[in-house]
């Protein structure tokens, strides 16, 4: 599935899937009211029955009945009287049905499960002013389409996903197939809109793919990960009394935040509900995404329909990527990126008289022949598969091509093959630890009755003895990326160190694609050699934590009494060996007491506040670099963040020592004469209280506060997260940062110097 989403609902070559079932001609035979011209009913149910199956399939369970009470209206005569002119000009689509909306059905391509949608056209389809995408199964805007001629989809989720997982393939899958139904819509601003839990949804879809949206409205929501990629879209919170902020992390913290992070068109929208946030974006006509757009995993790598970076240069760091285009050439600036790929296609609306690329400043001219051109360096690389194409990630196998679950169902003895049945069953269920129980079935196959060109394009989880499953992605045992010998274990032929060198047993799980082009598109092999290496396996690999960790390989050993975590690899762009490209810096490492330091100073700057009540910024056990890299850094430099409070003196001290309470691993700077460090619960001392006291904590802090206690204190969350601003200055200025670094050092008097 390519995920476009809804702005390509502004791209063309949208693929949708034909299901084998037909439309009941028992459906067509419906009841003509006395006053309707026979002709025109017949003209309808003759028109319908012409329709490619894959369109009557779609159609859902009470359309006629609605349709025929829809007819009863005056509109509703006019519209079937006007069916033959739209099927005479679209005939094989299916006819709009103005300011009506229409019940659709989508069967999942992952286990068949019927998702039942609705499309809403307005009164004038072809000036409509946008296509409102709503998260929920009913639609509350109705009145939105006759006031603002907009294109309405009501969307829902699968229960207990939150349009996560196989719920945001199901709803990518939608849009493809509205797309298909009705071809028209690609030309209209797609907004979409979420409220309560579907907020979250709503803005997670948003900031993930900021391109494929023209705005996002919400309201509620309670919103913990960061949403870089906000920093630039149209965005309206809507204030509702039905969705108050819960927490620090709610709806109107975040357009506070995002505000303060210099987005100049985040926008609250105080009355009017839903419908008004809309209004204001439509109203804005601003559809423009200036970037820079941030990604990690390839699976966001698709940045408009005609650009995608096919390659990183560091391939554990994120991209960073704005385009835009100035006298008929395309800029592009970008970091961790090696090569990227435009599509010209017309269809795409890439500029045909486009023909140069600035891409970071170097000049690449090309023949804009409406084919694909890859810009950059690109490695050459025997494996004809890229990331790009098929994003690894465990998570990833749970949105995108259709998975199978294999298991090994002979060559083993009984209890190996029950055992591994059993883990491959708890996968196709989705019954993961950490994740809410779901109804969920993945198709589940013993390997023995595999016939991949039966299946389509798939991806794969097999489960079996490495002898058993390896075959299925490499004719020659030595293609994988890992083999295994008695005395030692390679990654891509290169023997690595183990924590347990005479080892016995191994057991690993591996992300890998096919090495010729295959229905097969990549596999997840789990394999272990007994079956307690299968239950090392399933209790690493059914466990919420490992979705959405990057390595493409986990390897465990079995020393004489236990398997242990031996390596991980993440493989690059084309699946083999990742190698680091932008040291930008090496410097002396430094102990952890001078990297906390300078994390302080950084808050102390940013907050404008030199009074910091946080836990530590650097753990004891995290890897100090000797690289100012941000593939280094991102592993001691915590994704956390911050927020500047006002304590008076009537509450201030109550409320204070809650908070300082709820802080771990409590670090202080600039507070001795404040706070007691000696008692063994950390206090405000009685009476040293200021009246207007400003300090700088632990956002997670305000969350063990009531909504009464938060009320009586005033705070404001940083913009940015700690490890954002570290990144912000090694970006900018890597010198700097070293020089820093080592004047802190010295101050500290751990004496070092830098080698520029």
């Amino acid at each position: 599935m390519r995920h476009y989403g809804a702005c390509s609902i502004l791209a063309a070559g949208l693929l949708l899937g034909i299901s084998s079932c037909q439309q009941s001609k028992q459906n067509t035979n419906i009841a003509l009211p006395e006053y309707q011209e026979t002709s025109a009913w017949e003209a309808f149910q003759d028109r319908l029955s012409t329709l490619p199956l894959f369109i009557q399939d779609q159609l859902g369970p009470n359309f006629y009945a609605l349709i025929e009470q829809y007819a009863s209206t005056p509109e509703g005569q006019k519209v079937i009287a006007s069916l033959r002119v739209q099927f005479a000009q679209s005939p094989k689509y299916l006819p709009i049905f103005p300011n009506f909306s229409i019940p659709l059905r989508h069967k999942s391509i992952y286990d068949n499960t019927t998702i039942d949608y609705i499309v809403h056209a307005p009164e004038h389809p072809e000036k409509s002013g946008a296509v409102v995408i709503y998260l929920g199964d009913q639609d509350p805007l109705l009145s939105l389409a006759k006031k603002q001629n907009c294109w309405q989809l009501s969307i829902p989720s699968r229960k207990n996903m939150n349009y996560q997982l196989l719920a945001e393939g199901d709803f990518w899958n939608i849009l493809e197939q509205v797309t298909a139904l009705y071809p028209q819509i690609q030309q209209f601003r797609p907004i979409i809109v979420g409220q309560g839990d579907a907020a979250d949804a709503a803005l997670y879809l948003a900031n993930h793919y900021p391109t494929r949206f023209t705005g996002v409205v919400y309201s509620g929501g309670k919103i913990g990960f960061n949403v870089p990629n906000l920093d630039q879209i149209p965005i309206v919170y809507v204030e509702n009394d039905q969705y108050p902020a819960g927490s620090p992390w709610g709806g109107e913290q975040l357009l506070e935040r995002l505000q303060n992070r210099n987005n100049r068109r985040a926008h609250i929208e105080k009355r009017g509900g839903l419908f008004a946030g809309i209004k204001h974006l439509i109203e804005s006509n601003d559809t423009e995404i200036p970037g820079p757009i941030q990604f990690s995993d390839y699976q966001y790598a698709q940045i408009q329909p005609w650009l995608k970076v096919l390659s990183k240069k560091n391939e554990s760091a994120a991209v960073s990527i704005k385009v835009w285009f100035k006298n008929e050439e395309l800029y592009v600036e970008g970091q961790n990126i090696r090569c990227f790929q435009l599509d010209c296609h017309p269809s795409l609306n890439f500029p045909s008289n486009v023909n140069r690329v600035r891409f970071n400043g170097e000049l690449f001219a090309f023949q804009n022949h409406g084919g694909r051109i890859n810009i950059g360096h690109e490695d050459v690389s025997s494996s004809w598969q890229k990331k790009a194409q098929h994003p690894g990630f465990f998570l990833n196998f749970f949105r995108n091509e259709p998975l199978v679950l294999l298991y090994q169902d002979k060559k083993h003895n009984e209890e190996y093959l029950k055992q591994a049945k059993q883990f491959a069953n708890t996968l196709s269920q989705l019954n993961i630890s950490g994740l809410p129980p779901v109804d969920v079935q993945l198709p589940l196959i013993p390997l023995s009755d595999y016939k991949p060109e039966k299946l389509g394009a798939h991806r794969a989880i097999i489960v079996g003895h490495p002898s058993a499953v390896e075959p299925i992605l490499s004719k020659n045992y030595d293609e994988l990326p890992i083999q295994r010998t008695p005395q030692k274990v390679l990654i891509n032929h290169q023997a690595i160190s183990l924590p347990y060198p005479n080892f016995d047993r191994v057991a690993y799980g591996v992300i890998y694609p096919p090495e010729e082009d295959s229905f097969l598109k990549v596999a997840l092999i789990l394999a272990a050699e007994d079956t307690e290496g299968l239950s090392t396996l399933q209790r690493y690999y059914t466990s919420a934590t490992a979705l959405y960790k990057e390595n493409d390989l986990n390897l465990w050993v079995r020393n004489q009494n236990e398997y242990v975590f031996a390596n991980d690899r993440t493989f690059d762009s084309f699946w083999g060996n990742s190698s680091i490209h932008d040291a930008m810096l090496a410097i002396p490492e430094q102990s952890h007491e001078v990297w906390e330091r300078y994390l302080q100073e950084i808050l102390i700057e940013e907050s404008g506040i030199p009074a910091l009540a946080t836990s530590s910024l650097v753990e004891d056990y995290a890897p100090v670099p000797n690289q100012l890299n941000l593939n280094q850094l991102k592993f001691m430099i915590p994704e956390q963040h911050f927020a500047r409070i006002k304590l008076g003196r009537n509450t201030g001290t109550i409320l204070g020592n809650k908070l300082l309470s709820a802080t771990q691993d409590l670090s202080t700077y600039g507070l001795a004469d404040l706070i007691d460090l000696e008692s063994p619960v950390p206090q405000i001392t009685d009476g040293k209280l200021k009246k207007n006291q400003y300090i700088v904590i632990d956002a997670n802090a305000l969350s063990t506060l009531s909504d009464f206690e938060r009320g009586q204190l005033q705070y404001e969350i940083l913009p940015y997260s700690l490890r954002e601003l570290v990144f912000q200055r090694v970006q900018k200025d890597p010198v700097a940062v070293g020089r820093e670094l080592i004047r802190l050092s010295n101050v500290l008097g751990e004496f070092s110097t830098i080698t520029e």
